[in-house]
């Protein structure tokens, strides 16, 4: 058409059709163009997606494989925490059954120390006990025959002071033969398990002047005065027989170790929820390890008088193991060379 236009000679035309044509042109070298960088683009992207899908799906296996080894350690993590569980849980029985059993062995040879211990004693004192028979009991009677064969033989020619002198001596020792050989069936008593407490009442200072005189003729002979400072009125509920052999054989101590011209004194009178018998003397007195040694040694512990006279111990063992039948205490407190204090705590309500 531009062609005809320029035969033509119309070259206005020719060139306004020659512009269109440059621009139709020029429109589709431009739509191609675009189209082609559309494509070039879709490509790129449909690259691009391609990729990034591969990665992902990379990601995606990498995640699933972290997963199953998250799990698979989970897992292994889960079964060492159960074992260890069940280790622990199995070493703590193990060690409750051996504590249990170390406890029971613990008891068991407890046990087996305290007869031991029991057995050792006894033997201990069945020694004393035949020791006692053997020397203590049998050994005054030559003492006796022999007092009793002067008075036989020369009755006739012994004055009445040397028959007095005499008959009080031959007493005397009658009288500590006859306390040790009740000191002994008590004691045997107790070692059989055969001494029963029997709660009654008793009159206090009743008793104790009954003991008084029986004592006096001893305190006579070593001129000792032997006093009493006690209320009539007080009466007390305890086991009677407990309560005189422990006031005999503490009253008897003090004479045996107060020297001549000395004082034994007894006193009575409450304190808290006891009723107390004090016996205090002018004795030789005791240092501080023999008292702790008498008060807690289970054998007796024996020594001479001031006067000669002997012993075995076992009253003042007797003594204590009978306080302890009612709940009593026996405290002694002494000065070496001065004297000596008994104090007897009786429970003053006993039932």
């Amino acid at each position: 058409l531009t062609i005809l236009y320029k035969e033509t000679g119309k070259f206005k035309e020719a060139f306004e059709s020659s512009e269109k044509i440059s621009e139709l042109q020029s429109s589709i070298f431009n739509d191609k163009t675009m189209s082609m960088i559309a494509e070039d683009e879709t490509r790129n992207g449909i690259e691009r997606r391609d990729k990034e899908i591969q990665l992902l799906q990379e990601k995606n296996t990498s995640l699933q494989q972290q997963r199953i080894i998250i799990i698979a350690a989970s897992g292994l993590f889960l079964v060492i925490i159960i074992v260890l569980i069940i280790q622990v849980y199995n070493r703590r029985l193990l060690n409750k059954k051996l504590d249990t059993l170390n406890k029971e062995l613990t008891e068991k040879n407890q046990k087996l120390q305290e007869s031991e211990e029991k057995l050792n004693r006894s033997n201990s004192e069945k020694d004393k006990l035949f020791s006692i028979i053997s020397h203590d009991l049998k050994g005054p009677f030559s003492g006796f025959l022999g007092i009793s064969k002067i008075i036989s033989d020369d009755i006739d020619n012994l004055t009445r002071p040397e028959i007095s002198e005499l008959s009080q001596a031959l007493y005397s020792s009658l009288y500590n033969q006859y306390k040790l050989l009740d000191n002994l069936l008590q004691w045997s008593k107790l070692q059989l398990g055969r001494f029963f407490v029997q709660i009654q009442e008793i009159e206090v200072c009743n008793r104790i002047n009954d003991m008084i005189e029986l004592f006096l003729p001893n305190a006579k002979k070593k001129e000792i005065e032997l006093k009493s400072e006690c209320k009539d009125e007080m009466m007390i509920k305890s086991d009677q027989n407990i309560f005189t052999l422990v006031l005999q054989n503490l009253i008897s101590n003090s004479i045996k170790f107060t020297g001549e011209n000395g004082t034994v004194s007894i006193k009575a009178y409450f304190e808290d929820n006891y009723a107390v018998v004090e016996i205090s003397d002018t004795g030789i007195g005791m240092k501080p390890e023999r008292v702790e040694a008498i008060l807690n040694t289970e054998s007796g512990i024996s020594s001479l008088g001031t006067d000669g006279e002997g012993g075995t111990g076992l009253g003042l063992s007797l003594s204590r193991e009978l306080i302890r039948k009612i709940d009593g205490k026996l405290e002694i407190t002494s000065q070496y060379g001065t004297g000596t204090t008994a104090k007897v705590y009786f429970p003053s309500g006993n039932s």
